[in-house]
């Protein structure tokens, strides 16, 4: 079944199923014969593990080992090995809760996770995973983080793991939905929220609004690590991917490094000595 689910993931099976129209027959197919027989998938990296329940063929794929877990596994293992017992996470765009619940699980119970979630259906299903794990330590809102408080319309992209706050012409007929938009650092002082020490983007194109919204909160010594994945065809004009670079090195980050990833990357910025 493992080689059957790689070869299903191969670029070239992937294209060929795409030329013949047979893309929502072969990803109903793979999802009955891959998904788990009582719908629960357990994954552990780097010594940190949690389970997911499985509910469509979107979930299996952002899930499985040979998917999008796959695609996840370096900054995965980049945030964890980062982690300490205690340490705050901040999780803006958590999805269903892959990023949320493994460090969850690294940071033990004196750590906390603080999850941000926009979508209607993938905050649903985060509530349920936290329930499955009994992640006690992780604070869900179902928010979206941006440069200032009120509402926008939310394009689900492909599908609620790709869901955007930015409107192009390529999204078509895209469904879409209303949802609260925050700014990120007057949100954490009325909620009285602790600083979080490591953070991690992921927002499809909407980077540099959640950026600047954090700007104190990212700006304190304390908060040491952010993981930004940048899309750089969904990012409003006039901004540009080096922007966010930019950006967290004119706030006290010293060190930058980039990791591709199909058609975006991550940026990860660290402080080097944040006790200055």
């Amino acid at each position: 079944m493992e080689i059957l689910k790689r070869l299903t993931y191969h670029p070239e099976v992937k294209a060929l199923v795409r030329t013949l129209g047979l893309s929502n027959t072969f990803r109903n197919w793979y999802y009955q014969c891959a998904r788990p027989p009582n719908g629960v998938i357990h994954t552990s990296v780097c010594g940190a593990s949690a389970r997911f329940h499985v509910r469509n063929p979107a979930e299996l794929r952002n899930l499985d080992t040979a998917g999008g877990l796959q695609r996840e596994l370096r900054i995965l293992e980049l945030l964890i090995s980062s982690a300490r017992p205690g340490d705050v996470f901040l999780d803006v765009g958590a999805n269903v809760g892959l990023y949320s619940l493994l460090l969850a699980s690294a940071l033990g119970s004196a750590g906390q996770v603080i999850a941000f979630e926009p979508e209607r259906e993938s905050f649903e299903h985060l509530q349920d995973n936290l329930k499955l794990n009994e992640a006690g330590n992780v604070h869900p809102f179902q928010k979206a983080l941006g440069d200032e408080d009120g509402h926008a319309e939310l394009f689900l992209r492909g599908g609620i793991a790709d869901s955007t706050l930015v409107w192009s012409p390529s999204l078509g007929n895209a469904g879409q939905q209303l949802v609260d938009v925050v700014q990120g650092d007057a949100f954490i002082e009325r909620q009285n929220l602790p600083l979080p020490r490591l953070v991690k983007v992921d927002v499809e194109g909407y980077e540099c609004k959640v950026l600047r919204g954090l700007r104190r909160t990212l700006a304190n010594p304390g908060c040491e690590v952010v993981c930004c994945e940048v899309h750089p065809g969904l990012l409003p004009k006039p901004a540009q991917p080096e922007d966010i670079a930019q950006f967290l090195s004119a706030i006290g980050f010293d060190s930058m490094e980039s990791f591709p990833r199909y058609d975006t990357f991550h940026v990860v910025a660290r402080k080097l000595n944040p006790s200055r």
